[in-house]
């Protein structure tokens, strides 16, 4: 059997579109650029006209996790 029936893509032709690819993600990729007035507007879409109160937050978190890729995560919320 020759070569010539191998595929046509190369290894250097690979790293040249990996290599694209990644330029191009990276002019994609952008600095956030919230101001506080944003992020005010963004609670208040969230919580509306509730009183936003300082104090702890208590999470249920399970101590270890049956298969060890995920493990549920309970918020308790007074918010409605």
């Amino acid at each position: 059997m020759t070569d010539e029936s191998a595929s046509p893509v190369t290894r250097r032709a690979v790293l040249v579109g990996a290599a694209g690819v990644t330029a191009f993600a990276t002019l994609l990729v952008r600095r956030a650029e919230a101001t506080p007035e944003m992020m005010k507007a963004a609670i208040h879409r969230l919580i509306g006209e509730q009183p936003v109160r300082k104090g702890k937050v208590a999470l249920d978190i399970p101590r270890w996790s049956r298969t060890a890729t995920r493990s549920p995560c309970r918020l308790p919320s007074t918010v409605r």
